[in-house]
C-alpha cells in the first residue's frame, strides 16, 4: 500500500524524502537532532535569512531549497505528517503539477515574507 501510495504522488513523496534527506545531513554535520541547523554547512549556506550570502540570481533557488530545511525533529516530524496528510490528497484529486506548483509557490511565499 506504501509503495502504491508513493507512486501515486510523486511530488509529496519525493518532497518529504529530500526533507527527511537533508534533516539527515544537516544532523550529521552538527551532531545535533534539535540543534541541526546551528553548525551545519548544508544549512547555513540554504539558511532563509542570510541574504548578503548569495547572489540575488540565486534567491529563487535559496527560496526552494530553503524549504527543505528543518531546525529539529519536532518540526521535521510536525512538517512531515502535515505534507503527507494534505499532499497525497491533493496530489491525487488535482494531480502532480498542482502539488508541485502550491508547494514551490509557498517556498517562494515564505521567503518573500521575511525579505
Amino acid at each position: 500500500m506504501l509503495t502504491r501510495t508513493i507512486r501515486q504522488t510523486p511530488v509529496t513523496s519525493g518532497a518529504l524524502i529530500a526533507c527527511i534527506v537533508v534533516y539527515l545531513v544537516t544532523v550529521v554535520q552538527s551532531g545535533s537532532l534539535e540543534g541541526n541547523t546551528h553548525e551545519s554547512s548544508l544549512a547555513a549556506s540554504w539558511w532563509l535569512y542570510l541574504p548578503a550570502l548569495t547572489p540575488d540570481n540565486e534567491a529563487l533557488l535559496r527560496g526552494l531549497t530553503f524549504s527543505f530545511l528543518h531546525s529539529g525533529l519536532t518540526h521535521l516530524l510536525f512538517n512531515g505528517v502535515m505534507l503527507w496528510v494534505f499532499g497525497v490528497g491533493i496530489e491525487r484529486t488535482y494531480g502532480s503539477l498542482a502539488i508541485c506548483l502550491l508547494y514551490t509557490s509557498d517556498a517562494a511565499d515564505e521567503r518573500s515574507s521575511v525579505d
